[in-house]
């Protein structure tokens, strides 16, 4: 009896270490390590609520694609005639740009109420923060490969499948791990700050208008009209993952830029998640 309650208050003191105020970079890191070595179990859980959210469904995740086609068909159809398009090559463009918009809207708005939905977990146990956002990004993952069978056959059916085509797979790591640093961010700041979750909303439907989803990017080709598209963050992710599906590789600059965008915010998230982790507890 004595050993065991020697090595209960031996595991107290080391936990108690590991979270002690004043060591700031420590806590990060062993929350970087403890969300490294949970990878197994965040993939087991991600796929458990996507099972859950399909619980008695006839069809499941065909709800999905069904949903994409309703609006990608549907839209195609006055789309192309007001943007002057071939319909076939209009349906490639507007099914790749739907997806993948969606995946990025849903990542951002579900990571802004990261913390805050799970302030139960954060409260009662020793939970890594990083591994909270890395489960949400791979969730939204996965449910955005509902959709990659549709894309694959739309790409094929209209005549743009070709090698290029296996670069959005790589292209779509990297922007995975680009959102990473992004959501951790998201993260913190509405956790402090409530209203952010709803100006994001507000700023990712904004540009959903200002980004060429349903528009093409060749329309607007005059300076400094065209500084809407260059200087836009998501067209450069979006041109990664999209130009392949379409037969064609991603410019270098669509590169620069998503390599740019993540050394900015590993480097801001890096600062403000070693200064206020300590800190979230509270703000929940």
């Amino acid at each position: 009896m004595k050993k065991n309650s020697k090595n209960f208050n031996r595991m107290i003191r080391k936990d108690i270490y590991f979270v002690r105020p004043g060591n700031d970079k420590h806590m990060a890191a062993v929350d970087a390590t403890l969300a490294y070595k949970n990878t197994t179990l965040y993939i087991k859980r991600a796929w458990k609520e996507i099972e859950l959210k399909y619980s008695r469904s006839v069809f499941g995740p065909l709800w999905e694609i069904a949903t994409t086609v309703a609006f990608v068909f549907g839209f195609a159809l006055l789309g192309s005639i007001i943007f002057n398009e071939n319909r076939t090559e209009y349906v490639a463009y507007l099914t790749a740009g739907i997806i993948f918009w969606q995946f990025f809207v849903v990542n951002l708005n579900e990571s802004s109420n990261a913390f805050i939905a799970n302030t139960g977990e954060i409260n009662t146990q020793s939970t890594s923060y990083i591994g909270i956002i890395f489960g949400i990004l791979l969730r939204n993952l996965m449910v955005m490969a509902h959709n990659l069978p549709l894309l694959l056959a739309v790409s094929y059916f209209t005549g743009n499948f070709s090698w290029y085509t296996i670069l959005f797979i790589p292209g779509l790591i990297a922007i995975a791990v680009t959102f990473l640093p992004i959501n951790l961010f998201v993260a913190m700041v509405t956790a402090r700050y409530r209203d952010t979750k709803y100006a994001i909303s507000m700023v990712m439907q904004f540009l959903f208008y200002f980004t060429p989803i349903f528009w093409p990017s060749e329309s607007i080709t005059s300076y400094p009209e065209r500084l809407l598209i260059e200087l836009n963050p998501f067209y450069h992710m979006l041109e990664i993952v999209r130009a392949p599906s379409l037969g064609r590789a991603p410019e270098i600059i669509n590169y620069i830029v998503l390599f740019g965008i993540f050394s900015i915010s590993l480097v801001l998230v890096s600062l403000v998640f070693i200064t206020f982790r300590k800190r979230l507890v509270y703000w929940l």
